[in-house]
């Protein structure tokens, strides 16, 4: 986590975005200020490749994402059905 961080302060005069793991963003709020001050944008991302999330679980991270300081929320997963 703590070199994440780095990383990610170190890329942000050079960004335009970065992209922040939901599971994260407490961690790294400074950074998300951080971000938000200088005027990057902030994707809070959530990626699971065994299963698709429910409706109600997938609202409640974007707006888990949003009280984060997300501009974007982005959700990587294997979808396997048509109705998933």
């Amino acid at each position: 986590l703590a070199q994440r961080r780095d990383l990610l302060e170190e890329a942000l005069p050079w960004a335009l975005a970065i992209d922040v793991e939901l599971r994260s963003a407490k961690e790294l709020a400074s950074t998300i200020a951080h971000a938000k001050k200088i005027k990057r944008l902030v994707i809070c991302s959530f990626h699971d490749f065994k299963t698709v999330p429910s409706l109600a679980r997938l609202e409640w991270m974007a707006a888990s994402a949003q009280e984060a300081g997300a501009d974007f929320f982005k959700v990587a997963c294997m979808v396997r059905s048509e109705q998933e």
